[in-house]
């Protein structure tokens, strides 16, 4: 399957969480900001860069000429990425376009 994007909204909202175990005693306060740490980073690593333009699964699969299932299964497999435009709703799916245009271009790299 392939790879989900957390927003540094969702990353700061998980971490917030983490505040009551601290107090609680049930997760230290270096685990705490351990795991604030992983969030954070993992938003940064999965944002789309700001000036690629996102293009929805119907679009990509008119630039690559096939179907939006074949879209789907490359998005399974991680050819291409998802961008969601808000996490937790599928209609938000988007892909960027710099990736179909590198498919379209033959610079492919599964």
């Amino acid at each position: 399957m392939g790879s989900a994007i957390i927003t540094e909204d969702t990353a700061r909202t998980l971490a917030s969480m983490a505040r009551p175990l601290v107090k609680a005693g049930a997760l230290s306060e270096s685990q705490a900001e351990g795991a604030t740490m992983v969030l954070l980073s993992a938003a940064k690593s999965t944002r789309a860069p700001a000036q690629d333009g996102l293009i929805t699964v119907a679009e990509a699969a008119e630039r690559l000429a096939c179907s939006k299932g074949t879209v789907a299964r490359m998005l399974d497999d991680g050819v291409l990425t998802r961008c969601y435009l808000r996490p937790g709703k599928h209609k938000s799916l988007r892909i960027p376009e710099r990736e179909v245009r590198r498919i379209v271009e033959g610079r492919v790299e599964a």
